[in-house]
């Protein structure tokens, strides 16, 4: 997906009927949105284009492949594995909801499915994905140099500088791309929960709003956290 393409969303159910309300909900400025009418359907797009998808919206329940399977599936391939996956389904059992959320699933959603949840777990899903996409590429270009580097003090500021610093660091491990996230985790939320004092509530409802950058940017311009900087040694 490049820069300036719209987030692509799969929506796997063997009802056409559902597949369109899924469609007709997400479909628009914010999202392409691609449709498969069983599990193997599915799984043949996500393997042909492994990089396309940002999320992945499955039905527990279809014929020919269950969910579960396609799932578990997608966790085995390299690529794949790292694409948010939302079931939806009537099952509301808490042993089936448990089965999927041990199998890798980002979340549950029951049927009948509510747009305005429906919207805000995809754009959190999606959300993650391309952030922890973008701290990979950028770790995987760090400079093999900086393994010459024997004892560093960092000291950042801003969300982007974190994901900068977050790279960085994250190139002196054997597996950077697995390193970078929680890196970056925990340097976000020194910055925006430790030094900007934005709660985890107040994080939730900027990004249904959409206001998540704003305020960030609105908090650092404040007086008295113009001094207040993330160290890292």
């Amino acid at each position: 997906m490049n820069n300036n393409a719209k987030p692509c969303i799969l929506a796997v159910d063997d009802e056409n009927v559902n597949l369109k309300i899924l469609a007709k909900h997400l479909q628009g400025d914010d999202y392409d949105v691609e449709t498969a009418i069983n599990g193997e359907l599915a799984l043949d797009m996500l393997f042909k284009s492994p990089e396309k998808y940002s999320t992945v919206l499955l039905d527990r329940m279809m014929p020919v492949m269950d969910g579960l399977e396609v799932l578990k599936r997608m966790k085995e391939d390299p690529t794949l594995k790292e694409v948010p996956v939302i079931f939806q389904t009537s099952l509301n059992d808490d042993d089936d909801v448990t089965e999927g959320l041990a199998a890798g699933a980002y979340y549950y959603l029951t049927k009948p499915i509510r747009k305005k949840i429906l919207a805000a777990v995809v754009k959190s899903a999606v959300f993650e994905f391309t952030q922890h996409k973008k701290l990979r590429s950028q770790s995987e270009r760090t400079i093999d140099a900086i393994h010459f580097l024997r004892k560093g003090h960092f000291e950042v500021k801003t969300m982007d500088q974190g994901e900068k610093l977050s790279a960085l660091l994250s190139s002196f491990t054997e597996n950077p791309s697995k390193i970078v996230i929680g890196l970056w985790e925990l340097i976000a939320n020194g910055i925006e929960h430790g030094n900007l004092g934005i709660t985890y509530a107040e994080k939730s409802q900027l990004n249904e709003d959409n206001t998540w950058h704003a305020e960030i940017q609105k908090r650092l311009a404040m007086p008295e956290n113009s001094e207040k900087t993330l160290k890292v040694e």
